[in-house]
C-alpha cells in the first residue's frame, strides 16, 4: 500500500512537471534561438542524409558557428523530427522530455541520499522550479541531458558505496560520468573536478575498493575510458576547446590580480540569495539578456530560501555517517556549479552555464522542508501530527500561488522575450515570405535582427534557398531583391526610398521587421 501511494504522488508530480514543460512549447519562449534552428538543421539532415550540414558522416561532434556541438544536442532530436516534422516543437520537444525524466531521476537520488520522502519532495521541488522549467522549454545545448547523466552519475556512486561496490553500480556510475562529458562545454570542467573532489572526500572508501577490489574499479575505469576515448582526442585536436576559447575571459592588459578579483566575484555572485530566489537571470543587474530566466521571478521561489536554509542546517546537524556522505556530496556540488560560467567570459551569473547548481539546490529544499516538518512533529508532541498537516496545507498553497504567480510571468514573458537579446521572434516569419516569394526575385537577404542568421535560413528553408543570404550589402548586385530588416535597426540600412512589401509584427503587435522590396543594378 505504501509503495502505491508513493508511486500515485510520484506520478502526480511527474505529471505536474510535463504539463509544465509540454504546454504551449513550439511558441513560448516566443521565437526561436538561432543554436536551436542550428540543432535542428543538423538534426533534419542527419534523419534525411546521415550527413551534418558539412556533410561529415554521422559525426560524433557537429561543427557550428565556429565550435563544436555535441551529440546530445542534435541526435536525440532525430527521431522526434521523423515524428513530428522539421519544426520548432520537434526540436524543443527532447528537452521537454528529459526534463521530465530529470523529474523522476531526483526523486531516486533523493530517495538513496535520505529516504523516500525527501525523493518526492525533491521530484516536486524540480517539477516546479523556475530554473529547471524554463531551460525545459528550449534547446540551445542539452541542459537536461546535462542534469540527468550527472544525477545519474551520482545516484550510482552512491549506491556503490553503500552496496559493497557492487560491479553492476560502479558500471553506470563510470558511463553516466563518461556520457556526461558529451553534453555541454561547463561540464567538461564540473565533471573531473567533481570526480577529484569525490576521490578526496571518500579516500579511505576508494583505498579499500583499490586495495581489495581492484578488479571491479579497473572494469569501470576501462569502460570510462573506452567511452570518452572520442571526447579526449576531440579536445586533443584543439576542436573540442572551440567553444572555451570563443566564450573564455581573459585578462585584458595583463592584469592577472584584477581578473582574479573580478572571477572571484562573480563566482560569489552565484551565492548570492537574490539571485536563486530573487531575480535569477534575466533580472541580474548588468545582465542584458532576458532569454536565459524568466523575467520577474528567481530560479526558485522566495518562500524556498527559508527552507534550502534550514536543509543546510540539518545537514550539518546530522551525525550519521550517510548525512555526512550525503553532506560532502552536495556541498561538493554547490562549490563547483559556478565554474562553467567563471571561466568565461560573463559579466554575471548564467542560469544556463552553472544549470548544475539546480540539482543541489532542489535536494537541499526538499531536505529542508522534511527536516522542519519531522522537527515539528517530534517538539510539538500533543499536536505534532495536527501541526504537520497544518503546515504541509500552507506548503502547498504558497506552493500553489507562487506557480500562478510564475505562470503568469511566462505568459507576459512571451510577449517581452522576442527581441536580439530574447529568441528572436520573426525568422520563421520572413523565411517563410522568402521562400513563398523566391520565384519573383534574384536575391533575398536577411539583413538584420539575428545572430547567426544563416542558421536560421537552412532550417526555416530546409536548405531550399538558394537565393536566400545572410547580411547586406548595397554594393551587392543581382536585379531584383528582398531585404528584411529589423525595425529597430533601418538608420543603418538606405532603404527609405524602397519599397515596403511586407510586415511582420512581434507576438504584442508591434511592428518586428519591414521587407523590402529593390532593384540592384
Amino acid at each position: 500500500m505504501a509503495n502505491r501511494y508513493i508511486f500515485t504522488l510520484l506520478l502526480a508530480i511527474v505529471a505536474l512537471g510535463a504539463i509544465l514543460r509540454f504546454y504551449d512549447l513550439a511558441s513560448n519562449p516566443p521565437g526561436f534561438y538561432t543554436d536551436e534552428a542550428s540543432i535542428g538543421f543538423n538534426a533534419y539532415k542527419i534523419l534525411t542524409s546521415a550527413k551534418d550540414e558539412h556533410g561529415a558522416f554521422l559525426p560524433i561532434f557537429f561543427k557550428a558557428f565556429g565550435e563544436y556541438k555535441t551529440p546530445f544536442a542534435i541526435y536525440p532530436v532525430v527521431p522526434l523530427m521523423a515524428i513530428f516534422g522539421a519544426n520548432e516543437l520537434a526540436v524543443r520537444l527532447y528537452g521537454a522530455v528529459l526534463g521530465v525524466v530529470d523529474i523522476a531521476l531526483i526523486f531516486f537520488l533523493g530517495k538513496i541520499l535520505f529516504n523516500r520522502n525527501v525523493g518526492l519532495l525533491s521530484a516536486f521541488v524540480l517539477s516546479i522550479a523556475p530554473w529547471h522549467v524554463h531551460v525545459s522549454r528550449f534547446l540551445i545545448e542539452s541542459h537536461n541531458a546535462l542534469i540527468f547523466f550527472v544525477v545519474g552519475g551520482i545516484l550510482f556512486f552512491v549506491l556503490a558505496l553503500r552496496n559493497n561496490w557492487q560491479t553492476r553500480y560502479l558500471i553506470l556510475s563510470s558511463l553516466f560520468w563518461a556520457l556526461s562529458l558529451y553534453t555541454y562545454f561547463a561540464v567538461r570542467i564540473f565533471t573531473p573536478l567533481f570526480l577529484l573532489g569525490l576521490l578526496v572526500l571518500f579516500k579511505k572508501d576508494v583505498i579499500f575498493l583499490f586495495k581489495n577490489q581492484r578488479r571491479k574499479l579497473l572494469i569501470a575505469v576501462f569502460f570510462f575510458c573506452l567511452i570518452t576515448l572520442p571526447f579526449f582526442l576531440h579536445v586533443l585536436s584543439g576542436e573540442g576547446l572551440a567553444r572555451f576559447q570563443q566564450v573564455a575571459f581573459s585578462t585584458e592588459g595583463g592584469n592577472v590580480t584584477g581578473a582574479i578579483v573580478d572571477r572571484l566575484s562573480l563566482y560569489l555572485k552565484h551565492f548570492d540569495p537574490r539571485f536563486i530566489f530573487v531575480w535569477g537571470d534575466a533580472d541580474f543587474p548588468g545582465q542584458l539578456m532576458i532569454r536565459l530566466s524568466v523575467s520577474g521571478i528567481g530560479l526558485f521561489y522566495k518562500w524556498q530560501l527559508l527552507f534550502f536554509l534550514f536543509g543546510l542546517c540539518f545537514l550539518f546537524l546530522s551525525r550519521d555517517e550517510g548525512s555526512r556522505q550525503n553532506a560532502k556530496i552536495l556541498l561538493l556540488i554547490l562549490l563547483l556549479y559556478p565554474l562553467g560560467t567563471i571561466v568565461s567570459d560573463a559579466k554575471t551569473p548564467y542560469a544556463t552555464r552553472s544549470v548544475i547548481g539546480v540539482i543541489a539546490y532542489t535536494i537541499l529544499i526538499a531536505y529542508g522542508v522534511y527536516g522542519f516538518l519531522r522537527f515539528i512533529k517530534e517538539h510539538l508532541r500533543i499536536f505534532g501530527r495536527l501541526s504537520v498537516l497544518a503546515i504541509t496545507i500552507v506548503l502547498v498553497l504558497v506552493s500553489v500561488f507562487y506557480l500562478e504567480r510564475y505562470l503568469a510571468l511566462g505568459g507576459a514573458y512571451k510577449n517581452r522575450a522576442y527581441g536580439y537579446n530574447g529568441f528572436q521572434y520573426g525568422a520563421r516569419q520572413v523565411v517563410d515570405y522568402f521562400v513563398a516569394n523566391q520565384n519573383e526575385y534574384n536575391l533575398m537577404l536577411l539583413g538584420s535582427g539575428f545572430d547567426g542568421p544563416s542558421a536560421y535560413i537552412n532550417f526555416f528553408s530546409l536548405g531550399q534557398c538558394a537565393k536566400c543570404k545572410a547580411g547586406f550589402n548595397e554594393s551587392w548586385q543581382g536585379g531584383r531583391q528582398l531585404v528584411a530588416v529589423s525595425v529597430g535597426d533601418l538608420e543603418s540600412f538606405n532603404l527609405a526610398n524602397q519599397s515596403i512589401v511586407h510586415r511582420i509584427y512581434y507576438p504584442d503587435g508591434r511592428e518586428a521587421f519591414y521587407i523590402y522590396a529593390r532593384r540592384a543594378n
